[in-house]
């Protein structure tokens, strides 16, 4: 198990290297080390499940060499023109949300300086309407979809179907939110299924008091609207078979669920398991691993559990007992600012329509050598490629199968034809080694005679040309005769 756990580990820290390549590439900088790590987690957090599955896809591949002796530095990793477009989208919406919506002055902290579930750390933001995306630390963002077309707002979800999102839902309006939590590459999905078209996430986001240890059947927050009034906002709950496409779970892009399994344990349940609940157990669950501590957790006593161990990791307060059973604040760092990028914006040409590849720098020392990639020139680390055959735009035809056989290869032979034009031609060129005589240093006669048809460079292409097009012509002549034509 603890080899299972430090493989997953050692995966994800190379995931994290691949966004900061990703970050380095798109000239986004920040103002310390620290900060560029920091901020790299922070878009790992918000990132889409399309820029997520193809990162991790990456990632899964660079781990399988480095595992096998490959050195980091120089290492090329490739993305289509399509791929590429959706991770530079996702870059350019979080280094503008970075300087508009990530902003530490939206939230009032607790009275001891923290935010958490407690009277002393409860905290509020200020939510502005529209798409709200809040960093509350550097562990944890909250983010908050108004109103919008029930098609648009359940297309974000990680899971979903035609049937859930019918014609009729042209005219239904819906509204959602998530909250990820980065130790654990966890993000928690919720939507109301139906909305008014009016309602926006704007006025005051309060996260509730915790009455008593080991209480908290949700992980809840208020909202406050001067319009619609107060809304309890679940930001961790429990799922059941009927909110499958309105609550739900990524962990590690793994579309999941949080439930209580037949042996009164909590778990995270794939899909098949919510709708056939079998018996699920430690070894078939969706394990929830804490990446900052290596710590995997497979199983919680209770719900509130699993809610506690997610606060903890992400440094905010709730109550909790000490060594005597007595009732107390759990420990929190010191609320501080998100890290947000000192300069950076994706440039027109980073969206182009050309394959990219990405080169890591050959300064980088290890997968943990994020300093490397944040001072490398971006021109140095991003170039982009056509993958075409044929500079001259001839296509090229498959020829395996149907096309090996005969008269159906004549269409490739006259294709083969043209493109002989195309091919770079030497002519022969012969050493003919002439020996004689040994000696006792050697041959008395040692030379070399050279037959070189470089003369006819001229007519070659004429020659080849000709040849070919007899050799074509007597095929369908040839042709012609054996099915019979006149």
């Amino acid at each position: 198990m603890t080899e299972k756990v430090n493989a997953v580990a050692a995966e994800m820290a190379v995931v994290y290297f691949v966004y900061a390549t990703i970050f380095g590439s798109c000239a986004v900088s920040f103002a310390t080390d620290d900060n560029f790590r920091q901020g790299v987690k922070n878009f790992v957090g918000q990132a889409s499940e399309v820029t997520k599955n193809i990162v991790n896809a990456k990632a899964v591949e660079m781990a399988n060499n480095i595992a096998s002796g490959l050195q980091i530095a120089g290492y090329k990793i490739s993305f289509s023109a399509e791929e590429w477009k959706f991770i530079t989208e996702d870059v350019n919406k979080y280094v503008s949300n970075a300087y508009n919506s990530l902003d530490s002055s939206a939230i009032t902290v607790g009275k001891d300086g923290t935010l958490g579930w407690t009277k002393n750390s409860q905290f509020t933001v200020a939510l502005a309407g529209g798409i709200s995306q809040i960093a509350l630390n550097d562990y944890t963002i909250l983010t908050f979809r108004s109103a919008d077309l029930k098609q648009n707002i359940f297309g974000l979800m990680p899971y979903t179907n035609n049937d859930f999102l019918n014609s009729q839902n042209s005219t239904v309006y819906s509204c959602s939110y998530t909250f990820s939590a980065t130790p654990f590459s966890l993000i928690y999905y919720s939507a109301q299924e139906t909305a008014s078209s009016k309602f926006k996430y704007n006025g005051l986001l309060t996260s509730y008091t915790e009455a008593t240890y080991n209480s908290m059947n949700e992980l809840r927050c208020t909202h406050s609207n001067a319009e619609f009034g107060s809304t309890a906002v679940s930001l961790l709950s429990q799922c059941t078979p009927s909110e499958k496409y309105t609550k739900m779970y990524t962990i590690n892009g793994q579309v999941c669920y949080f439930v209580r399994c037949a042996d009164r344990k909590y778990r995270f349940v794939t899909l098949d398991y919510l709708n056939n609940s079998p018996a699920v157990t430690d070894d078939n669950c969706v394990p929830l691993i804490n990446h900052y501590t290596n710590k995997t957790y497979y199983s919680f006593d209770t719900a509130c559990e699993m809610y506690y161990t997610i606060l903890d990791a992400c440094k905010m307060r709730h109550l909790t007992k000490d060594t005597n059973g007595n009732t107390i604040e759990s420990d929190a760092d010191v609320y501080k600012a998100p890290a947000v990028p000192v300069s950076g914006s994706v440039p027109d040409v980073y969206t182009g329509t050309d394959d990219v590849t990405l080169t890591i720098p050959d300064s980088v020392t290890s997968v943990d050598d994020y300093a490397a990639i944040a001072e490398a020139n971006p021109s140095d680390i991003i170039s982009y490629e056509k993958a075409i055959e044929y500079p001259d735009g001839v296509p090229k035809v498959d020829s395996s199968g149907l096309f090996d056989k005969f008269p159906f290869c004549l269409p490739v032979d006259i294709y083969n034809m043209i493109t002989g034009f195309y091919a770079p031609a030497e002519a022969p060129r012969y050493v003919i080694p002439i020996k004689l005589f040994p000696q006792n240093d050697g041959y008395l006669i040692d030379y070399s005679l050279v037959v070189d048809f470089n003369f006819l460079d001229p007519v070659i292409p004429i020659i080849r040309y000709g040849t070919s097009f007899i050799f074509i012509v007597g095929l369908i002549l040839i042709t012609r005769k054996m099915i019979g034509a006149q």
